[in-house]
């Protein structure tokens, strides 16, 4: 089977969105910032509360509607530090760019006008369809992101990846609820 995709913006953007959405250092950092902000929060409602204990009382509630609405606050904090990141200049020369990816008996062969690499099919970890991309996560810990409006036939793809995963041992992984 052979593809032939071009680099976008979105594209850039999604994969390092769901890269770091199924990664657990980014999931620890999100628990860790949740636990520091607690930690402030009741550091602050008790040193309050030997001072003035409806301030205290005052801090805890609002305290415990931050704690609610802050996993949303780093979702967006998070989205826009990404965008800034795929805006830079090292990414915008790469938007635009086609390559082809073939999927030959043994690996996955890409290239591209700047590069090209080749892939063990022995290095996937698992593959994954959201409603936007099809990943493919490799041993090391990167993914391959195929988008889904740039694919032509997209069923036949779509058959063509879960056969794939059955005959290589793969676990296919139906994500199309994930969203940032």
């Amino acid at each position: 089977m052979k593809l032939v995709l071009t680099r976008t913006e979105k594209l850039e953007l999604d994969g390092l969105l769901y890269t770091n959405s199924k990664s657990q250092q980014f999931q620890k950092l999100l628990h860790t910032n949740k636990k520091l902000l607690v930690f402030i929060l009741i550091g602050f409602a008790i040193i309050f509360l030997f001072f003035n204990k409806q301030l205290s009382l005052l801090i805890t509630i609002v305290g415990a509607i931050v704690v609610i609405i802050f996993p949303r606050f780093q979702r967006w904090f998070y989205l826009r530090s990404f965008k800034k990141l795929v805006k830079a200049d090292e990414h915008k020369n790469l938007f635009g760019n086609q390559f082809t990816v073939t999927f030959e008996d043994t690996y996955l062969e890409i290239v591209g006008s700047m590069a090209s690499s080749k892939h063990k099919y022995d290095n996937f970890s698992y593959v994954s369809e959201t409603t936007d991309n099809i990943f493919i996560k490799l041993i090391v810990g990167h993914y391959l992101v195929f988008p889904k409006n740039q694919i032509k036939d997209l069923p036949d793809f779509l058959d063509y990846i879960r056969r794939f995963c059955v005959s290589h041992s793969l676990q296919f992984i139906d994500d199309t609820h994930w969203k940032w």
